[in-house]
């Protein structure tokens, strides 16, 4: 079962409707190939979850071995660890950063729109929009708001690979669950292949001068099309009673196997 329950379980251990765009278009029609078809390889609306089904296998450290931190990425990393020893923000009901959603095992449904792309996470019932009118990528100091928990993201197509760009991110979120910080100097560059009907490779890239010492990147890895009313992206609100009321149980059956 895909909720909060499962995910906090996880870090612990009808707009396209009303637009008149099915949310499942590439899912329903056309057939299966090698390759994405001419006709609707730029098409990646659907449902969409990691092979690996989340968890702390795929996503929990986005931070290769041999990338180190700079001095302000090791104080903020130590300011993190001290502040949320042994859990995550997703388990504190504070804002989650959308880079760390492959940890947890919650789909995700990208709609299409003239314009833009839509990408609804279920974990922490949120979701981004991908500016692909042709507008540029906007300059830290020309955004109205500032920095902010996800950004401004703005996409284009290389061929048949979807490539979005996205900065203005604050510093508040984490990169993964494992604490590894960022600085709102951060840039995610995503690329999306689709390497068939069921299939699209993901692949993140992060530059941030003022925490890391060089730019890496994490995957590609593979998301897989998923259909059937069993993946309808559900409710998963933060909600501090729920997560008591998660944490009772845990204790609770740990409490019987003693």
């Amino acid at each position: 079962m895909r909720n909060r329950l499962s995910g906090s379980f996880v870090a612990l251990a009808a707009l396209a409707g009303t637009l008149g765009f099915s949310a499942t278009v590439f899912a329903q029609g056309g057939a299966k190939a090698g390759g994405a078809q001419s006709a609707t390889a730029h098409d990646m609306s659907g449902i969409w979850n990691f092979d690996e089904n989340g968890g702390p296998g795929i996503a929990a450290n986005l931070v290769p071995k041999d990338v180190t931190m700079t001095a302000w990425g090791q104080e903020k990393f130590k300011e993190n660890n001290a502040n949320i020893a042994g859990t995550t923000t997703y388990n504190n009901c504070e804002p989650l950063g959308w880079t760390s959603y492959p940890a947890y095992p919650h789909p995700v449904e990208i709609v299409q729109i003239p314009g833009r792309i839509f990408i609804f996470h279920e974990v922490d019932h949120f979701w981004r929009t991908i500016w692909m009118d042709g507008r540029p990528l906007p300059k830290p100091e020309d955004m109205p708001y500032g920095p902010s928990i996800l950004g401004t993201s703005v996409g284009h197509w290389d061929g048949d690979d979807l490539i979005i760009e996205t900065i203005g991110l604050n510093d508040k979120t984490w990169l993964d669950t494992q604490h590894h910080p960022h600085s709102d100097q951060l840039k995610v560059t995503e690329r999306f292949h689709r390497v068939d009907h069921d299939n699209m490779a993901v692949t993140m890239t992060f530059d941030d001068p003022k925490a890391y010492t060089k730019t890496f990147s994490w995957g590609p890895k593979n998301l897989h099309l998923k259909s059937g009313s069993g993946w309808d992206l559900g409710e998963d609100m933060c909600s501090p009673a729920e997560q008591k009321a998660f944490q009772k149980n845990v204790e609770t059956q740990l409490n019987e196997q003693k």
